[in-house]
């Protein structure tokens, strides 16, 4: 419960000025914070998705992310854009193989699970030799129908093979950077605007931006009267930024409370976990994100990837 003290900050609380959101309305932060709440970070979630957070930070810092942990979180980072949860009938009826929880299938959960899959493992395994698997993008393509946009998802992850190498390369640093190094390197990656980099740094292990989803974008703003995309693309991706700012500033000012100090680094991610739970009355592990990260790599693990040499006229000299 929130103290007297924090519900007078809160209705005190002012957004830092934002040249680009000048004309775009935010609702009180004290009438968000009323509307949610949530004023702790679960276990189920420090324990769960902050726990993998803190391995994929732990890799970075020793230059272990490989191409293929790009590869992995580029194209689930790209799934997950523009399409929303489905009942598990209609998320499998075109022959997605998923775990039944009883629960709204995310499409993003849903890539993850099809990266085990022959046709994933096929897909990843000849990415390593600069390879695109035409018979794996024609599977996904077909039973990633039902979420929509499967031309689209099939198209990007082409391109994630094509520039496995060129991003690759710079992954390591930009994950362990300054936040304007990391951007710069996440937003130059196609389909990665500033409103997306959150996501994707999540699963290689950076967690101090959040994600500004729809979800949230409902939470804390009015509807523009100009077009959201427009005013998200002002300054050349800089109204995005901002955007994704001032909703780090408004989860700061929130403080939820319970975060294991080792985790300080990844607040803003959990926080934005936390707070998408809790508006949609829902407990998302991502234990199927977290399990294609952490495996799906050549029969083991993304450890034991590291340490086994890629062939010939691969990636190798990138690990």
């Amino acid at each position: 419960m929130a103290t007297l003290a924090q519900i007078k900050a809160l209705m005190q609380y002012a957004d830092p000025i934002a040249s680009k959101l000048a004309d775009w309305n935010w609702k009180p932060l004290h009438d968000v914070a009323n509307k949610i709440g949530a004023t702790n970070i679960p276990d189920y979630i420090q324990k769960g998705y902050g726990e993998f957070m803190k391995e994929q930070a732990a890799k970075a810092a020793n230059g272990s992310l490989t191409p293929r942990d790009f590869l992995k979180a580029y194209t689930t980072t790209q799934s997950s854009i523009g399409r929303g949860g489905l009942p598990y009938t209609t998320a499998t009826k075109t022959g997605l193989k998923l775990p039944n929880t009883g629960g709204e299938v995310r499409p993003e959960g849903a890539y993850a699970e099809w990266l085990k899959s022959k046709a994933g493992q096929d897909y990843l395994d000849d990415a390593q030799n600069g390879i695109v698997n035409q018979n794996s993008l024609n599977d996904i393509r077909t039973k990633f129908a039902p979420f929509g946009k499967q031309n689209q998802l099939t198209q990007q992850m082409e391109y994630g093979v094509q520039n496995a190498p060129r991003f690759s390369q710079g992954m390591n640093a930009a994950v362990t950077g300054t936040p304007d190094e990391y951007r710069d390197w996440a937003e130059g990656i196609k389909g990665i605007a500033g409103a997306k980099s959150g996501f994707i740094g999540s699963m290689l292990g950076r967690g101090d931006l959040p994600t500004f989803d729809a979800r949230q974008i409902g939470l804390h703003t009015e509807t523009p009267s100009v077009g959201m995309n427009s005013i998200m693309q002002r300054g050349g991706g800089e109204g995005a930024r901002q955007a994704v700012d001032r909703l780090a500033a408004r989860q700061q000012a929130m403080d939820l409370q319970g975060l294991d100090p080792s985790m300080d680094p990844f607040y803003q991610h959990l926080t934005h976990h936390a707070i998408w739970d809790k508006v949609g009355d829902t407990q998302t592990t991502h234990q199927d994100i977290i399990d294609a990260m952490r495996n799906y790599a050549g029969g083991g693990t993304v450890e034991k990837l590291a340490k086994t040499a890629f062939k010939s006229g691969g990636l190798a000299h990138l690990r």
